[in-house]
């Protein structure tokens, strides 16, 4: 029994890296509770959302646990409004773009998509989808062809990534509303493509002298070219390095033909 316990693992495993912000759970109550996580993204440093606000820091807890708030709660109500909730976030594979979906329980009983850049004081650069979604988002997720799919309880739509403000969400699928069906999740899976793969720098010819120091030409071959959006190919393709350094004697002759 203990070998299969360790096996699935405990709480005991795990680390905490970083704590959500305490509220009250009723405006007359003097019950603290945790925010709750509304979205979570990995790269090279940990994304997380709670209803108010997105925050960024490394993923390993390192550094002191350093925190940076992409979108704090003033500037999200600012936005769109005093009863604005976060959703959902998704971020682009380099780490600099973060989409974030916000509900406002309004009038509107709208959703909105917004692109904010990956650092503190975002949402003053920030660009937000001119197309509002008439039903609460479910989830957002990036595809490995450059888009962002936006999925509610009963569509899934497809939008450019990066986006601009007048870009439209292409309605890719949709359910006739019925009691059991409703879209409850999705993810797409990001292909990161190829990167480009050389070998190592390899003599061409001979050394330019066979005495008093001459050149060789080196280059590398291409063995695998960089695709779809891979990391191109490492520069210089060629170099040069030293041979035959060795001092010429004073008597010697060079070799000599006839016509």
């Amino acid at each position: 029994r203990g070998a299969q316990r360790q096996s699935r693992g405990s709480k005991a495993d795990g680390i905490r890296l970083y704590a959500t912000p305490m509220y009250l759970e009723e405006p007359n109550s003097a019950t603290m509770v945790p925010e709750a996580i509304t979205g979570l993204a990995v790269r090279e440093a940990l994304f997380w959302s709670t209803r108010l606000e997105v925050r960024m820091a490394p993923r390993d807890g390192a550094a002191g646990g350093s925190q940076v708030l992409i979108l704090g709660a003033e500037e999200l109500r600012s936005l769109e409004g005093q009863s604005a909730e976060i959703r959902d976030i998704e971020v682009s594979s380099d780490g600099l773009q973060v989409y974030v979906a916000v509900h406002s329980a309004g009038v509107s009983q709208s959703c909105s998509i917004y692109m904010l850049p990956a650092k503190q004081g975002a949402s003053a650069e920030g660009v937000k989808l001119t197309h509002a979604f008439t039903e609460d988002i479910v989830s957002l997720s990036l595809g490995a062809n450059g888009f962002l799919f936006v999925a509610s309880p009963l569509t899934i739509h497809e939008a450019p990534a990066p986006f601009s403000q007048l870009d439209v969400p292409r309605l890719i699928f949709s359910l006739v509303p019925k009691e059991s069906q409703r879209v409850v999740g999705m993810r797409a899976l990001f292909v990161r493509g190829a990167d480009c793969e050389v070998a190592d720098f390899a003599d061409v010819g001979v050394c330019s002298e066979t005495c008093g120091g001459g050149r060789y030409r080196q280059e590398r071959q291409v063995l695998v070219e960089a695709r779809d959006g891979g990391k191109p190919c490492p520069s210089p393709m060629e170099q040069y390095r030293d041979c035959n350094t060795q001092h010429c004697p004073v008597n010697a002759l060079d070799c000599m033909v006839g016509q």
